[in-house]
Order: C-alpha cells, then sequence, then structure tokens
C-alpha cells in the first residue's frame, strides 16, 4: 500500500508555516558541525576551480557540498567508491558515444538506456551519494557536452574538465571530513541520522534491490521524465540544453517516504528555486558582483548564502531537500564557466530549465497522473 501522505504544516496560515520553520531550523547537537564540513568543503572546491579556471565549476562545489552531508566516518571508508563512481559514469558515457555517436538512433536509445540506469541506481544503491557520483557525470556529458555542436576533441576536453571538478569535489570532502574526526577525536558529539544525514549502510545494494518491482517502476517514470526535458530542451534549441535538467533528474526525484502533501512539494520546491536562483542567485549577480573587485569579496558572500543552504540541507526529510535544491540553483547561476557569471540572460535560462524540470517530475512522480507516488522499497538511504 503506498504510505500515507503526512501534513508538513501542523496548524494553518502563516501560524503553522511559521511553527514548522522554527522546528526544522533550529539548532540541534551535531548540526553546526555538519553545517561547516559542508561549508568547508564547497567553499575550497570553489575556490580552486576558480583558480584552475576549470568549466563547470559549479558540479563540483554542488558535489562537494552534497556529500559532505554524510558521517564524518563513512566519507573517509567510502569516499574511494563515490570516485569510482565517478569514473564509472565517464566511462560509461564515453564507451557509449564513442560507439553510438554517428547513428543517431542508437544514440538516443543510449541516452535512453543511461536515464534507466541512472534512477535504477538511485532506487536501489545503498547510499543516494554513490548514485548521485555516478549519475551527474552519465547524464550531463550524454546530454549536455555531446549534444553541442563542438568539434570531438572540445566535447572531450569539456568531459574530462567536468569529471575532474566533481572527483576534486569529492575528495576536498573526504579530506575535509578527515580533518574533522583528526580534530575531534574522542570528543565529537554523535550526530542525530534522521535529523542529518541520510542513513547510510555496509551494503552496497538494498537487499531487495533485484526483487522488488518498484524500483523497475521508479526507473522507468525517471526515465521518461528526464526525457521528456530532453525532448522539450532540443525541441526549442535551448541553450542550457539538459544542463539544469540532468542535475535537476536526481535532486528532485525525492523517494515517497518524504512527508506531506503533493502540493506541499511542489510549493517548498518552488520556493527553493525562486530563493537560491532568482533572489540570492541572480540577485547576486545584479546587485553584489558590480561592487565585488576579488576574490575575496566574493567568497564572503559565496560563504553566507552556503551556509543558509547548508542549514536548511540539514533539516529533517521535510525540507532538507529544499536546501539542497536552493543551493544547486544558486551555484548553477553563479558558475557557467570558470568564472562567476554575470550574464543574467544564462541565468534566466537555467532557471526555466530547472522550472520545466521540476514540473515535468512532479507531474511524473507526485501529481497522480502517472500512478501516485513509488511504495518506498526497503533501502538504506
Amino acid at each position: 500500500m503506498p504510505h500515507a501522505e503526512a501534513p508538513i504544516v501542523d496548524g494553518n496560515g502563516l501560524s503553522g508555516i511559521a511553527g514548522f520553520l522554527r522546528e526544522e531550523l533550529r539548532p540541534y547537537p551535531g548540526r553546526s558541525a555538519t553545517v561547516a564540513r559542508m561549508l568547508v568543503a564547497c567553499t575550497c572546491t570553489m575556490i580552486l576551480v576558480m583558480t584552475l579556471r576549470l568549466p563547470f565549476a559549479f558540479l563540483g562545489v554542488f558535489n562537494a557540498l552534497v556529500i559532505s552531508r554524510e558521517k564524518p566516518e563513512w566519507l573517509v571508508k567510502n569516499g574511494f567508491v563515490v570516485v569510482i563512481a565517478n569514473v564509472a559514469g565517464v566511462a560509461l558515457a564515453l564507451s557509449g558515444i564513442n560507439l553510438f555517436y554517428d547513428y543517431p538512433l542508437a544514440h538516443f536509445l543510449f541516452l535512453l538506456a543511461i536515464f534507466f540506469l541512472v534512477f535504477f541506481l538511485k532506487g536501489v544503491l545503498a547510499n543516494d551519494n554513490v548514485a548521485f557520483g555516478f549519475g551527474v557525470i552519465a547524464v550531463v556529458t550524454v546530454t549536455f557536452l555531446w549534444d553541442r555542436p563542438y568539434p570531438a576533441e572540445a566535447h572531450l576536453d569539456m568531459t574530462l574538465s567536468l569529471s575532474f571538478a566533481v572527483i576534486m569535489g569529492t575528495v576536498i570532502a573526504v579530506a575535509t571530513a578527515w580533518l574533522a574526526l583528526s580534530m575531534d577525536a574522542g570528543e565529537r558529539t554523535r550526530e542525530s541520522t534522521d535529523r542529518t544525514e541520510p542513513q547510510t549502510s555496509r551494503r552496497l545494494f538494498a537487499g531487495d534491490a533485484f526483487s522488488n518491482p518498484e524500483y523497475t517502476r521508479f526507473a522507468l517514470k525517471g526515465c521518461v521524465a528526464a526525457t521528456l526535458c530532453y525532448l522539450f530542451d532540443s525541441a526549442v534549441a535551448w541553450p542550457m540544453v539538459m544542463g539544469a535538467c540532468a542535475e535537476t533528474c536526481i535532486v528532485t526525484s525525492t523517494p515517497a517516504s518524504i512527508p506531506g502533501s503533493s502540493r506541499q512539494r511542489l510549493v517548498t520546491r518552488l520556493t527553493a528555486l525562486l530563493a537560491g536562483g532568482v533572489i540570492l542567485g541572480m540577485g547576486s549577480s545584479a546587485l553584489v558582483l558590480p561592487l565585488v573587485d576579488s576574490i575575496t569579496g566574493f567568497t564572503v558572500q559565496f560563504v553566507v548564502i552556503s551556509a543558509l543552504a547548508a542549514w536548511v540541507a540539514t533539516s529533517s526529510p521535510r525540507l532538507s531537500y529544499a536546501g539542497t535544491l536552493g543551493a544547486m540553483a544558486y551555484f548553477f547561476t553563479m558558475f557557467q564557466r570558470f568564472g562567476v557569471n554575470v550574464s543574467l540572460s544564462r541565468s534566466r535560462d537555467v532557471m526555466v530549465d530547472i522550472l520545466v524540470a521540476l514540473l515535468v517530475f512532479w507531474l511524473m512522480f507526485d501529481s497522480g497522473l502517472a500512478g501516485g507516488r513509488r511504495v518506498a522499497p526497503e533501502s538504506g538511504t
């Protein structure tokens, strides 16, 4: 039976919303330490990718922020697994492109297979960060990079730069976790797993990974939603062809265990997009960046906004994905190439692309048009 949709907000009107936010945003043991690790990891990654002038800086910065939500013990022990997932995503994407790039039908079928595999792994892998590490590189490489009219050499250079930025974010997050463990040896406060990070598991796959048909159903719905986003972007020749949708495919397809009604989850996502992308992202580009003439000034506003997003992202599952989505929208608008993004037209394109993805995935997973929400199978996440 599907899970009952528990209301997010108790009470009515503004008082109920205020009470909900107070409960979700109040400090608790371990929250400040987790936010500090997230902030250090994404800030160090930001400085490095800008210093090295790497394209797709937003992916490396966002990856560092997301993976740092994990317990430092898990990161130190399993960081190498996430790097292997990054490398596997690159290898699979490049292999398929090498085989099918000159055959449009085969290329499109390979793209569908990538979509299905990414969402299947999102469901069956015991830790979401491994699925994200694999999926974000595979999807962006196949859709965003290799659909552009560049020579093959330029495609390959951008693919390797993307991979390097993402792997750099993973390595920095692992190094930050190791330093935190070294500094807090024997004294670090235990963090509540139901409040800070998703539960981790020693198993790579969920116990019912290959027996529960709900995983296949979830993957098919994700594949259809991602394909609709891809067809829309391709049909209108959108400048960001799948650039924003690629990550939104993974970030917004939240499991059925997240409380709240379908409408509440959609409103929360749209609010996160508005706050992170339009108000903080485009607002910073229009009002703050013209006054900044050094990396120090940019880092200050980056740290403040990233800290806000990280604090929201360490709430309970009712609100945490809003912090993640808001951070993704902000990073997308601020980092389009090797430096900051000062073009509001490009930021507008990114926001519209993310909005399209949000609506498509809401229709497929939450609205009931495609069979309602999936049953939450056994999982470690």
